[in-house]
């Protein structure tokens, strides 16, 4: 056996979180992974039910499901948008031709249309295997939840039988699948596809000192638009649930972390992932639970306590990608910056621990004139 990667099963666990994103709409890296392992006759590997479960997820995703929600809040808010002269159904239908969930589907199968199915097993074998509780089943929980999974993980098993000179990748953050291929010497886990995008241009062409290079050449301008795209992003606080906006001031970029993944490079150009540390300056208003008064009876607050939250230089995490072009003469000059993308997925989240805080208490009255209110209120209805 060789310790070459010579094929990759990605489950759909990974797919799932990544969003199915298979065109790249938000982030590059699930087409740029599949374009990769084509580019270098890396053997993608499959299985129906594998195929029907990205299919099923592909309809979940939520790059479809935020389209309907999308389209739900404009008719919320329909008055509002005849105000300014745009039409809500006209928007609707825009939305409508995306077609989002058929790109991705489509996109889905032009990957796979070159993927090599590992062996489907008889269903007796995963039948012993789930009345001894053999991985994935186990002895306790909902053990046929695993049936699905059984029949991919098998034959991911009976694969490697029958290519002993091969070396599967496993592309999976499900402990289960863990559990059931661990010991194959023939198999490499990893959790992530920014695990597995280092491993294998790690294994093809290892260029980490020139990512490095052209992050460093490029730096100030990296570190200028991505404060400039960030501005335009929705951010809450780790800590406090109920601040439903957050305005920012100020923001800036403090720092690039060391692991740059490489998603994809050409003669004259780089796309890598990178991940930043942003510091903002801002503030927000928020419902202060640690100053209202929670009636436990009818299980609703009586008395609300508003604060506002300023804050300074509090920080958090943000992955990007960025382009860079270089000469092409083979000596990596002239790097140049040609585009950000922050690819977050929801609100950017801002942590506190660090941050210079201010706050102010907002409450137009306190709870001895609510009580008031709400006794002269009483007293005036048994009067009436």
């Amino acid at each position: 056996m060789n310790h070459k990667i010579d094929a990759v099963m990605i489950d759909t666990s990974i797919y799932h979180k990544n969003q199915c994103d298979f065109e790249g709409i938000t982030k590059s890296i699930i087409p740029m992974l599949l374009q990769l392992l084509e580019a270098n006759n890396i053997t993608l590997l499959t299985h129906p039910v594998l195929e029907s479960e990205i299919k099923k997820h592909i309809g979940e995703s939520e790059l479809v499901s935020r389209i309907g929600n999308f389209q739900t809040s404009l008719r919320k808010y329909n008055k509002q948008l005849q105000m300014i002269d745009v039409s809500t159904e006209d928007l609707i239908r825009k939305l409508d031709e995306l077609e989002i969930e058929k790109r991705l589907d489509d996109k889905f199968s032009f990957f796979y249309k070159r993927a090599v199915s590992v062996p489907y097993v008889p269903a007796q074998e995963i039948f012993e295997d789930y009345f001894n509780a053999n991985p994935p089943f186990s002895a306790t929980g909902d053990k046929k939840a695993e049936f699905p999974d059984a029949f991919i993980l098998k034959g991911i098993i009976e694969y490697c039988k029958n290519n002993v000179n091969s070396t599967v990748l496993i592309i999976s953050d499900d402990s289960d699948w863990k559990r059931t291929l661990e010991g194959n010497k023939q198999i490499v886990q990893v959790d992530s596809f920014e695990a597995a995008m280092l491993l294998l241009w790690e294994q093809l062409d290892d260029k980490s000192n020139l990512y490095e290079m052209l992050i460093s050449q490029t730096q100030s301008d990296i570190y200028t638009e991505i404060a400039d795209a960030a501005l335009s992003e929705a951010f809450c606080i780790d800590e406090i649930d109920t601040a439903e906006e957050v305005d920012i001031e100020k923001i800036s970029v403090v720092n690039i972390d060391d692991i740059i993944v490489p998603l994809e490079v050409t003669q004259n150009s780089a796309l890598l992932q990178i991940t930043v540390t942003l510091s903002a300056d801002g503030c927000a208003e928020f419902l202060d639970e640690n100053r209202s008064a929670w009636d436990s009876e009818d299980r609703c607050y009586y008395f609300c306590a508003y604060t506002r939250l300023e804050f300074r230089n509090a920080l958090a995490e943000v992955n990007c990608e960025v382009r860079i072009h270089f000469a092409d003469d083979g000596s990596f000059s002239q790097a140049e910056l040609d585009s950000v993308k922050l690819i977050n997925k929801w609100d950017i989240a801002l942590n506190l621990d660090e941050a210079e805080t201010i706050e102010k208490d907002i409450t137009d009255y306190g709870e001895g004139d609510y009580r008031a209110e709400q006794a002269e209120a009483m007293e005036n209805f048994y009067n009436h």
